[in-house]
């Protein structure tokens, strides 16, 4: 039975541990960092580790089997200590690199739902898209620039806000704007979100 009372406690306060971590993750722009997320994995191997070994029943023959138990956390304490700065330095780090995203999709399907980086470029250009359809994405930076190019007969909804704004020929730093190109409504419909918190954004028409 205490054996499996360890287990059993083992196992829930992992999993509780676990939680929390996926939980931040989720919560943060670290869900699309796969750092992150084999952080997660190796924290939560390394705390069942310390649990079980804490809990385990000293040798009969272990000379002051309480003060040799404690000894034994407070290192294995340490080192999960060491490892989840070591992983969150890291992460901040891979995150704090600016990173440009170039795309060209040519088909619908291949736009994708959202385009984000926390610093860095995106240059987006829609003009290789069928003449028909509807499409939905979104464009993050954190710090940096957006410049986002639509076809001459494309019908555009956007919404770009920045503090250096050009959205179909809006400049305020919030815009919303909608513009069917020189031939009116009928062409490819695009529903677009374009933001930099730090940066420029630019929605242009390629003619």
């Amino acid at each position: 039975m205490p054996h499996r009372r360890v287990i059993i406690t083992t196992v829930l306060t992992t999993v509780i541990g676990s939680a929390i971590a996926i939980t931040i993750n989720l919560a943060t722009d670290w869900k699309t960092n796969l750092w992150a997320w084999l952080g997660v994995v190796g924290l939560t191997a390394l705390l069942a580790v310390v649990l079980l070994v804490a809990a385990s029943p000293p040798s009969s023959g272990t000379r002051n089997p309480g003060r040799r138990r404690s000894q034994m956390l407070i290192a294995l304490g340490a080192v999960a200590l060491l490892a989840g700065i070591v992983i969150v330095y890291a992460v901040n780090r891979t995150d704090s690199e600016p990173t440009s995203i170039v795309a060209r999709p040519t088909t619908l399907d291949t736009v994708q739902a959202d385009y984000s980086v926390r610093e860095g470029t995106i240059e987006l250009d829609l003009t290789a898209l069928p003449a028909v359809g509807t499409m939905d994405t979104t464009v993050r930076v954190g710090r940096g620039d957006v410049r986002v190019a639509v076809g001459p007969g494309a019908d555009v909804e956007a919404f770009c806000a920045a503090g250096s704004v050009n959205c179909l020929g809006r400049t305020e730093s919030e815009a919303s704007v909608i513009d069917d190109g020189g031939d009116g409504p009928g062409g490819l419909k695009i529903h677009l979100n374009a933001r930099s918190d730090e940066g420029t954004v630019e929605v242009l028409r390629i003619r």
